[in-house]
């Protein structure tokens, strides 16, 4: 089974880009193989899309690429993405492990705020590494009523909006005669 040559790429990708950045493709997803046994056409590889199966790909003077990235989530979802899960991962344990420090401190505003902080400092990387386009922490008495503060709950909420690798380019090739202008409303409406 291809696992360890997955797990390879994904080591490699974590080298040379970011850990969250897709494995799949012509630029990280190369493998050393010999051949694979089935090739698909366009028909047959989007149906292996839809059913959230991966595969190889063979590029004639290019080589043969692990193609798409799906997991086997069958919702339509950020999460159906292989590079979206590893980035969840990674950042739910670089949170966990800086939450460690607010455990046994004062549940205040000034801890709320320490916390915010340093949660919004570390999603801010992850933003400039292309792995978020946005993100929001919430620790305010918004979701932290007073039944929970008078149990010593803190509760935090992260909400990110992962950066989605792209899967399909739609090119559009006019041809034109000299002097005749065509706008991009024209051009989106084909």
């Amino acid at each position: 089974p291809p696992s360890g040559m997955l797990a390879g790429l994904q080591a490699r990708t974590t080298r040379i880009g970011q850990p969250w950045f897709s494995t799949a493709g012509l630029n990280r997803g190369l493998i050393r193989a010999l051949d694979v046994r089935e090739t698909y056409d366009d028909g047959e590889a989007t149906l292996l899309y839809n059913a959230n199966l991966a595969y190889m790909r063979k590029f004639v003077g290019k080589g043969i690429a692990f193609w798409e990235q799906n997991t086997l989530y069958n919702k339509n979802s950020a999460l159906q993405f292989l590079n979206v899960r590893v980035l969840c991962n990674i950042i739910k344990r670089a949170t966990y492990d800086y939450l460690l420090y607010g455990l046994q401190e004062q549940n205040d505003d000034i801890l709320r705020r320490q916390l915010q902080f340093g949660l919004e400092d570390y999603l801010r990387v992850v933003q400039a590494g292309r792995g978020i386009s946005s993100f929001r922490v919430v620790i305010d008495a918004s979701n932290n009523p007073a039944a929970l503060v008078n149990t010593g709950v803190l509760a935090i909420a992260i909400i990110i909006v992962p950066i989605l690798a792209v899967r399909e380019i739609q090119l559009t090739l006019a041809v034109s005669k000299e002097g005749l202008k065509i706008t991009e409303a024209e051009i989106a409406s084909w």
